[in-house]
């Protein structure tokens, strides 16, 4: 009796949640369960995970630097709506695991990373505006205190007079 493809990798009866660690060759990969170190899909099973945690950590770090941003005041939205394709494209990414075919999923790992390249460039780019905002408040405050000083200084002056 065979075993459907499925079933060899997500489980019989219990069928095992798809998660990032379950492909490739970690603790908890599948792909050990039938092929050996050394052997091409080993190798390939490896290139796969690694490329899509590389992508995974893209993802967060744009993730993080949009938040960062937006708690600073700053407008996202565009590049937030970028990040959700990004998203997608792992999804599409993750799915084209099952065929087993790394040039495919080469092609949308160069696509989503490039996606992911400019939205980390944005974030840093809104973080970057949220300084310039910061400096140009400190400037402004510190002139008008400079200025409150200089009035008060002033009515003082014409009052002892």
């Amino acid at each position: 009796m065979e075993v459907s493809e499925c079933e060899a990798c997500h489980g019989n009866h219990r069928i095992d949640p798809p998660t990032d660690e379950m492909l490739g060759t970690g603790e908890k990969g599948v792909c050990v369960q039938c092929h050996d170190e050394g052997s091409q899909a080993f190798q390939v099973a490896s290139q796969m995970r690694e490329m899509i945690l590389d992508l995974s950590g893209k993802i967060e770090k744009a993730e993080d630097l949009l938040s960062r941003a937006f708690q600073k005041g700053v407008e996202v939205s565009d590049p937030r709506y970028q990040l959700n394709e990004v998203n997608t494209l792992l999804v599409m990414i993750r799915d084209l695991t099952h065929g087993l075919s790394l040039e495919s999923i080469e092609e949308k790992v160069k696509e989503a990373d490039q996606k992911a390249a400019g939205v980390i460039s944005q974030g840093e780019e809104a973080l970057r505006e949220a300084r310039r905002r910061r400096t140009g408040l400190v400037i402004t405050l510190i002139f008008i205190f400079l200025l409150a000083i200089g009035l008060f200084l002033k009515i003082r002056r014409k009052t002892k007079k």
